[in-house]
């Protein structure tokens, strides 16, 4: 769902749905999951397009982080 809010350009309610996400995957696939760190990489991307570079950038390297 985040994803779709995400290309229809729905920021706002994709940025909501992406927290919720990486909650539940935290606790269900553990924050060291490959689905974890798709979901951070995913939620990086959002960032980057609502010019939050400064909050990007340390998404994307907790997510290359868990994929090393």
């Amino acid at each position: 769902m985040a994803a779709l809010c995400n290309m229809r350009k729905n920021y706002g309610r994709a940025d909501s749905l992406y927290r919720v996400a990486l909650s539940l995957k935290k606790e269900v696939y553990t924050p060291n999951s490959a689905e974890y760190a798709k979901t951070l990489q995913e939620y990086g991307t959002l960032q980057r397009k609502m010019g939050r570079y400064s909050e990007a950038e340390p998404t994307y390297k907790q997510a290359m982080e868990i994929r090393k």
